[in-house]
C-alpha cells in the first residue's frame, strides 16, 4: 500500500560523497547533497523516491541560489521504493558544484557562488512531501 500524506519525514541533508554529514566545508572541498526517509507508519509502504520526484533547492538567505529542477530532467524517472515501519533510509549523495542554476542548466559551467564564510540552506522536496528540517552549511 501507499505511504499516507505526511507520514514519510523528508530531511535535507548535506557532507561529503560517503554520506557523512557536515555543516561547513573548505575552498577544496565539494559539499554533497542527498535526503533521508522515515517511515512513520507502523506498517510497511511504498513510496515514491525516484529521481523524477526529487527536488532540491539552495538558498542563501531568501535568494534561490541553485535548483535541481533547472537540471536536465528528461530522463529521470519514477521510483517506487518500499519503505519499512519505523526505519530510516537515505538517498545517495549527489555533488553540489558550488554554482548558481539558470535556465541552461545546474552543472559545473555555471557561474560559481560566493565562498569565504557564506551560508547556505538545503531544502528537499520528494513526491510534494517538503523536508522539516532546516539544513543549514557553510562554504569556506
Amino acid at each position: 500500500e501507499l505511504c499516507p500524506p505526511g507520514t514519510v519525514v523528508v530531511e535535507a541533508q548535506v557532507g561529503n560523497s560517503a554520506g557523512q554529514t557536515m555543516t561547513a566545508f573548505a575552498a577544496e572541498e565539494t559539499p554533497h547533497i542527498w535526503f533521508t526517509l522515515t517511515n512513520t507508519n507502523s506498517v510497511d509502504c511504498t513510496f515514491n523516491a525516484g529521481a523524477k520526484v526529487q527536488y532540491f533547492t539552495i538558498q542563501s538567505g531568501d535568494q534561490d541560489i541553485w535548483s535541481s529542477a533547472q537540471c536536465a530532467r528528461d530522463t529521470l524517472e519514477d521510483g517506487n521504493i518500499v519503505l519499512p515501519a519505523g526505519e530510516t533510509m537515505s538517498s545517495s549523495p549527489s555533488p553540489w558544484e558550488k554554482v548558481f542554476s539558470s535556465d541552461s542548466g545546474c552543472g559545473a559551467e555555471q557561474a560559481p557562488v560566493t565562498t569565504g564564510g557564506a551560508s547556505y540552506h538545503l531544502k528537499v522536496d520528494v513526491s510534494g512531501e517538503l523536508s522539516t528540517n532546516d539544513q543549514q552549511f557553510v562554504l569556506n
